[in-house]
C-alpha cells in the first residue's frame, strides 16, 4: 500500500481556513478549528508537532 506525503501543519491550517474553518482554541501543541455549517459545527484537531 503506498503510503500518504506528509503535509505540514500550516498547509493543513491554511487550508482549512480557505474552507471556511475558523481557530477557535489552541491547547498545548494543537490547534482546534470550527466551522459553522447549516445546523451543526464541524471541528478539526490540528496537532503542531515539529
Amino acid at each position: 500500500m503506498p503510503r500518504l506525503p506528509r503535509i505540514s501543519s500550516r498547509d493543513v491550517i491554511r487550508v482549512l481556513t480557505t474552507l471556511g474553518f475558523e481557530k477557535v482554541r489552541q491547547t498545548g501543541s494543537h490547534i482546534v478549528m470550527q466551522k459553522k455549517y447549516e445546523n451543526e459545527t464541524i471541528g478539526c484537531v490540528v496537532p503542531m508537532h515539529r
